[in-house]
């Protein structure tokens, strides 16, 4: 027998649940950026010459945002009507 078995040990508690959290329909109302700025980053990203650390340094977020910004995985122009 083994300590589970003999009461020694109290069972493991149950998992998290954490909420489900669906695709596009999620609006986040604590952005750190307007769609506008995103569209600067975007802009100064492209026109080449500045690095994502850079940007991310100037608009004070983080390197891994700006690599989503410019690969438009997030702030997009349709996000100005409440989506993503």
């Amino acid at each position: 027998m083994n300590d589970w078995t003999n009461g020694l040990v109290s069972a493991p508690p149950p998992p998290l649940k954490r909420p489900k959290i669906t695709r596009g329909k999620h609006v986040r109302r604590d952005r750190k950026l307007t769609i506008e700025q995103a569209n600067t980053i975007r802009t100064l990203y492209a026109a080449g010459g500045v690095s994502q650390t850079a940007l991310a340094a100037q608009f004070e977020v983080t390197q891994a945002l700006v690599s989503v910004l410019v690969r438009n995985l997030t702030y997009r122009e349709e996000a100005a009507g409440g989506l993503s």
